[in-house]
């Protein structure tokens, strides 16, 4: 029997699928246990591009079987209509009898009304505001708050500290095959690539992902300018590629 700690974190797993994928939504997972908390009948993520939603599509999956079970979701559920109906409604139309609750959407329009809707229909909510899901869900939140995204710098430095040769005129590799893969899983992981001018001209780098197999979402690619704010983007997360200037 899974416990309400194991649930979560199999649904925090599956929401990391989309993550970078899901354009300005969040990518939320959905794991749907049945009554007895034994049988997994459902684990989904928020689709590529922000919609279905992680607990349309694993209530799609549960089908009938829905009924009296527990869902865990990373992130409160939607309350309001917008170009899809709210996720709590779904819930509730399904007859999920408990829902296990990550994190609250901090969203204005939503935070503790799904909670809310789901409790009125008399469905069970835990709200766990658990800490794994709060980092996770942390670059949506920000942008819902009217912060900026979550922003990853990635450098890679010479044992002295240098990022690159004086004067260079072309790309001066530092790193190995290893890490170039974990910056393409940056790459898919973000959705939006910052570089600089000078970068470009030096090392003419493609900036997509070109991991074995990758299908998924490329980032959009933005040269800084120098009257451009972070705040300005709207993006979850924001990865910066760039040279010692920017």
């Amino acid at each position: 029997m899974l416990s309400d700690e194991q649930g979560l974190a199999l649904a925090l797993r599956r929401a990391k699928w989309g993550q970078g994928q899901t354009g300005s939504n969040p990518s939320v997972g959905c794991l749907i246990l049945d009554a007895n908390g034994r049988d997994v009948l459902a684990l989904a993520h928020t689709a590529p591009g922000g919609r279905p939603h992680s607990e349309v599509l694993a209530l799609r999956q549960a089908g009938a079987r829905a009924v009296g079970a527990t869902a865990f979701v990373t992130l409160e559920p939607c309350s309001h209509y917008g170009k899809t109906g709210p996720c709590a409604q779904a819930l509730i139309a399904a007859k999920i009898g408990r829902v296990v609750v990550g994190l609250l959407d901090a969203n204005p329009v939503v935070t503790g009304r799904g909670v809310a809707q789901l409790r009125r229909a008399g469905v069970g909510v835990d709200v766990r505001d658990d800490p794994a899901c709060a980092r996770h869900h942390l670059g949506f939140n920000r942008q819902m708050l009217g912060g900026r995204p979550y922003v990853v710098l990635k450098i890679a430095t010479t044992a002295d500290g240098a990022m690159t040769r004086r004067g260079a005129t072309a790309q001066v590799k530092i790193t190995g095959p290893a890490v170039q893969r974990q910056v393409h899983l940056l790459r898919a992981q973000s959705d939006v690539l910052v570089t600089g001018s000078g970068t470009l001209a030096v090392d003419q780098p493609q900036l997509n992902v070109r991991l074995p197999g990758y299908a998924g979402a490329q980032p959009q690619v933005i040269v800084w300018q120098r009257s451009m704010r972070l705040d300005q983007l709207a993006a979850n997360q924001v990865l910066i590629e760039a040279g010692p200037t920017l």
